[in-house]
């Protein structure tokens, strides 16, 4: 009997959730993204499509335009800039996954709190790049630049922070568990 593999939802396609998507689908774990619009029809037909190394490629990838309330996952990566958080939490506030992980740059964290309680577990992405004609074009960071941050509000290191580490491991990204916030 084989282990049961995380089913991870990156919650949006811009660049830093295209990113993580394309990092976690190259090493086969089970990703899906949540795109709109546009970017929705290009995942579709062409499936994510990137630049490694000069040649253009790409990598099917599972993609969703709603989040219903009982679709769950064990994390939820939301790579939004600061001033869309709070709408995004707001979509996501009644779906029962139980762990949120917010990937952007801020300070404070009560109101997010008020969104979705204790699900939340802050990060900051390590990871950057643009997409140009519907091609993905990123780097993460390395031993020398900062790898991806996150880490409980609390400062403990929980199973799920420990569990997200080893997720991280599995697809080489580098990452540093924050214990103070």
């Amino acid at each position: 009997m084989g282990i049961r593999q995380n089913r991870l939802l990156i919650f949006g396609a811009g660049v830093i959730g295209s990113v993580y998507a394309l990092r976690f689908a190259q090493y086969g774990l089970d990703v899906t993204v949540l795109a709109r619009g546009k970017r929705l029809d290009e995942l579709k037909k062409n499936g994510l499509r990137y630049n490694d190394n000069g040649t253009i490629k790409q990598i099917p990838i599972k993609t969703i335009d709603k989040l219903e309330d009982d679709d769950v996952y064990d994390y939820i990566f939301v790579p939004v800039r600061y001033d869309q958080v709070e709408s995004a939490l707001t979509v996501i506030k009644n779906n029962q996954s139980k762990t949120i992980v917010t990937l952007t740059n801020t300070m404070g964290y009560d109101h997010w709190l008020e969104i979705v309680g204790d699900r939340l577990l802050p990060g900051f992405p390590g990871a950057g790049g643009d997409i140009k004609e519907d091609v993905l074009y990123a780097q993460f960071g390395s031993e020398k630049h900062q790898g991806t941050i996150f880490g409980e509000i609390n400062g403990l290191v929980t199973e799920r922070v420990k569990d997200l580490a080893k997720i991280f491991e599995t697809v080489d990204l580098q990452y540093e568990i924050q214990k103070t916030f």
